[in-house]
């Protein structure tokens, strides 16, 4: 695949500086040297373009994506990729219940899975039961990478279709099957959001740099060129041009700032955005790029629409509930003390997208407490006990949690719940653990959220 530089043609050598947390931010990673799927986003995120393929296309009724592979193309440890690898993805992994228990819903259509073909060595046809026009945006997204990070002349040996012994094998060496041997070898299937997926440097991978050691044991962590990597610049010369990446572990953001500042990272957004103008001001020898803010909100509030408990379920469901939140705290005075000049807005496309409806964006963001308890009065909340709490139609108390991950947006949080609670509500802000957080939310069990959005600036 041949790149294109935006300015001119880069220098072979060097080391890629940055900075990453210790704990559950293998994101850094994933945004940098873990983006590598069949179709990806052009850096302008104006639409999606081969990448892995070299070319695909759809069929009149966007039910059949037909991808033609690279002719060429070496995993890391120089055995070649083909379509056998993307057939082994979905025979043995994907529709394998014994290593994945739920097909992931980006990989559904009309409730049916997606069925895969292998045409030849370097085409494979995707099938879905209906027609699925944002397949190709979904195959963009970062876990888009599941379809080729399987490389099936390494992982065959794990499995006992193609190795009688491998559970024997697996207990031999102390594991409790050979499931459980080949997710300490590989990771958990299925997912990227997972730290496994980045403790095994020995798996073969198609990634521009190879990491040399584990997350979360080596610091820093370093990952090298990959020998066999399949993209060149124009001139023909082999990419990437840097030798190495070089994540060093730190314990929170303001010591990723701080590395910043005495100058051990090159370039980085994570962790450290939020004090540009402060390194800028200590590191004369770095400079900033123009960045297109893409979040629509800094602090979104989320309830939980599927709550196991039927009553709060029913109550969240009621749109009259959630306008009466929406109406209940001063976005303004909020906005002031910790984020200043931003401006209230819904979860809702931002005005730089085509997509933006001013109606959307605007609506119930006025703070008007009487207004708030009139809808709260539609949602059948109208009792209260003897706390001044309002009471539920089975005379309990409308009490919910509400979590987060992090001081600041926390700091957040509690000021928003501190107006709920003043109405009637009896809300608690929790800063969790992050772990703890993407697993309330991955088994459905959890009350509401409040987290950051991002807002598509480009038309689907």
């Amino acid at each position: 695949m041949i790149v294109s530089p935006v300015d001119n043609l880069g220098n072979y050598g060097g080391t890629w500086h940055m900075a990453q947390m210790a704990e559950r931010d293998y994101a850094l990673f994933i945004r940098t040297i873990g983006y590598e799927p069949l179709l990806r986003w052009t850096p302008q995120w104006t639409g999606t373009v081969p990448n892995v393929a070299l070319s695909f296309q759809t069929n009149g009724t966007a039910t059949d994506f037909t991808f033609r592979l690279r002719p060429g193309m070496r995993w890391s440890d120089g055995e070649p990729f083909s379509a056998d690898d993307i057939l082994f993805w979905y025979q043995d992994i994907l529709n394998n219940p014994d290593l994945t228990t739920t097909v992931p819903d980006w990989l559904t259509c009309a409730n049916q899975p997606v069925e895969v073909e292998k045409v030849d060595d370097y085409t494979v046809i995707f099938h879905f039961a209906a027609p699925y026009g944002l397949f190709s945006t979904f195959l963009a997204q970062p876990e888009g990478v599941e379809p080729v990070s399987y490389p099936a002349h390494y992982l065959k040996k794990f499995l006992p279709k193609y190795n009688p012994a491998a559970q024997t094998d697996a207990k031999k060496l102390g594991y409790a099957s050979w499931q459980d041997r080949f997710v300490a070898v590989f990771g958990q299937p299925g997912t990227i959001d997972d730290p496994t997926r980045w403790q095994h440097p020995e798996v073969p991978t198609l990634n521009a740099w190879i990491l040399t050691g584990v997350y979360g044991k080596q610091d820093p962590l370093i990952a090298k060129r990959n020998p066999y990597y399949w993209k060149i610049d124009p001139t023909g010369r082999q990419l990437p041009y840097i030798d190495k990446v070089s994540f060093k572990l730190v314990a929170d953001k303001p010591e990723a700032v701080k590395l910043a500042m005495d100058g051990g990272i090159d370039m980085q957004e994570r962790h450290i955005s939020s004090s540009t103008d402060e390194i800028l001001a200590r590191r004369k020898d770095m400079s900033s790029f123009t960045l297109i803010e893409s979040d629509m909100n800094k602090l979104t509030l989320s309830l939980n629409l599927n709550h196991r408990d039927p009553v709060l379920r029913s109550l969240f469901q009621d749109k009259n509930f959630r306008i009466g939140l929406s109406h209940a705290f001063d976005r303004d005075a909020i906005i002031d003390q910790f984020i200043p000049n931003a401006l209230p807005h819904q979860a809702a496309p931002r005005p730089e997208s085509p997509l933006f409806h001013s109606v959307l964006a605007r609506q119930f963001i006025t703070y008007d407490p009487d207004l708030a308890l009139d809808y709260f009065a539609r949602a059948g909340l109208t009792s209260r006990d003897s706390q001044g709490f309002l009471q539920l139609p089975n005379g309990k108390r409308v009490t919910f949690n509400i979590d987060t991950v992090g001081t600041s947006r926390f700091q957040m949080l509690e000021a928003v719940t501190a107006y709920w609670r003043k109405l009637g509500i009896n809300v608690t802000a929790r800063d969790v653990a992050r772990d703890q957080f993407y697993e309330q939310r991955r088994d459905d069990d959890f009350d509401a959220t409040a987290w950051g959005a991002m807002a598509d600036l480009m038309p689907c």
